[in-house]
């Protein structure tokens, strides 16, 4: 019966559609009001205003952004049928995929959508600390000097994150630019290794194809795919796990060390990983050798850019620590804002994630479990360390629909499995309605982390 109803022109009838649509919306006005009727009364502190979203400031679009958005929205059902259908080159896809995150960000201006996400309009982010930079290499042989004078972002990171940004600005010259190379760089590294880690499992390479381009539609990769280190972040980690996966010799292990290395040097979230990459090797592989060689390759760098740049990782570590966490551990500290912070990090990925495609991963998760058992023990270890981190007391202020790009494929996996059996009408409907909620998120907020 399931199968059948997934082989049905349509996931979503119309009236489900609607009804989905005003359960979302109400949802998120309920919780904000409790959120923010909590925070005032319980916890002491002002709660984001437009909680479960961190950061996002509303706008009223000008007459010629809300044309661009139609004319996208238009434009994806062509586009979402020749891709289902026509099976172009992979190429293509992630052309198409670029594009549209591209033509949803430039909606907002170009100033808006390319500047002001990289400079940030409280000068909190990278930039302001990467333009100041007169000697990278005396920026990571002093960090822990100064990383508590940083702006907010730069002070809870490692050095990379910033220096990135330096060099990035040093080529280009100007914040516009850094922002669409980010994209360049990050949008067709990340489909491209999805399109790797779906394709050994899935026979039919059109399916493939139709779900990077789905992928490429989901609102916080329209939203945060341009201008945001995290995004490549989430390349970088996803091709760490492609070639756990597929790959067994000692070349794919040392890479994959050196994948997760520099990962460790742009966020201390690169922890986030060492869960899914050792419980995958044990209950799949039954051996710990490339967690092993991880962890080692990992501390031996640090060691080195220790004894040769004065450069302590740990006490870099610690020093971000004690400033997200002042106080102490926020669950003994402030458990009510302990709580409210947890539910605020999983209700963000969800509101970004999307109604619809929330209630495919549901649907799919047994189905994952029973065709494609190593990715389903991949989907829950990712889960699983995500709530480690959560429970550990990680993100202070929710913003995890930017820095959890991570865990998309982890969300994306089940997606996947139930759409297998669906008729490429039914994807290209799914298509439409996940990017116009990209497009409404991008015509009236501005994002700004």
């Amino acid at each position: 019966m399931k199968a059948n109803a997934r082989k049905a022109n349509r996931l979503f009838s119309p009236r489900s559609v609607l009804l989905i649509g005003i359960v979302f919306v109400a949802l998120i006005i309920i919780s904000n009001r409790l959120a923010t009727a909590f925070c005032a009364s319980a916890i002491g502190f002002d709660c984001p205003i437009f909680w479960p979203i961190s950061e996002m400031s509303p706008r009223i679009p000008q007459l010629w952004q809300v044309a661009l958005g139609g004319a996208l929205l238009i434009g994806i059902i062509p586009i979402a049928r020749f891709i289902t259908e026509k099976s172009p080159r992979l190429l293509m896809v992630i052309g198409a995929g670029l594009l549209l995150v591209l033509g949803t960000t430039i909606m907002q201006g170009w100033y808006e959508g390319f500047a002001v996400p990289m400079v940030g309009l409280s000068n909190a982010q990278y930039y302001g600390d990467a333009v100041e930079i007169s000697d990278p290499l005396a920026f990571v042989q002093d960090y822990t000097d100064f990383q508590a004078g940083l702006r907010p972002h730069a002070r809870v990171h490692p050095p990379g994150a910033t220096l990135f940004i330096y060099t990035l600005n040093k080529l280009l010259g100007s914040s516009e630019a850094i922002s669409v190379v980010i994209a360049l760089l990050a949008v067709p590294f990340t489909a491209f290794l999805l399109y790797r880690l779906l394709a050994p499992a899935l026979p039919n390479q059109q399916f493939v194809k139709g779900m990077v381009f789905l992928w490429a539609l989901i609102p916080s990769v329209q939203v945060y795919y341009a201008s945001t280190v995290d995004a490549l972040i989430a390349g970088l980690l996803l091709g760490a796990m492609v070639l756990l996966i597929y790959h067994e010799s000692w070349w794919s292990g040392l890479l994959i060390a050196v994948l997760i290395w520099i990962v460790s040097f742009l966020t201390f979230l690169w922890v986030f990983i060492l869960p899914v990459l050792l419980g995958y090797e044990v209950f799949q592989r039954r051996t710990i050798w490339r967690t092993a060689l991880t962890v080692a390759f990992i501390g031996l760098v640090y060691l080195l850019m220790n004894s040769l740049l004065s450069f302590n990782y740990l006490e870099s570590f610690s020093i971000a620590s004690k400033i997200d966490n002042p106080r102490g551990f926020m669950l003994l500290a402030n458990p009510a804002r302990y709580f409210l912070t947890r539910l605020e990090s999983v209700a963000e990925i969800l509101v970004f994630f999307g109604p619809f495609l929330t209630i495919l991963l549901w649907r799919g998760l047994p189905i994952l479990r029973q065709q494609q058992p190593k990715l389903f023990t991949f989907t829950l270890l990712g889960l699983a360390s995500m709530l480690l981190l959560l429970g550990g007391g990680v993100f202070q202020t929710g913003e995890t629909a930017r820095v959890c790009l991570f865990l998309i494929p982890y969300l994306f996996l089940p997606v996947v499995a139930y759409l297998k059996e669906a008729t490429p009408p039914a994807i290209v409907e799914l298509m439409f309605l996940v990017f116009a909620q990209a497009i409404f998120m991008q015509l009236f907020g501005i994002y700004v982390w």
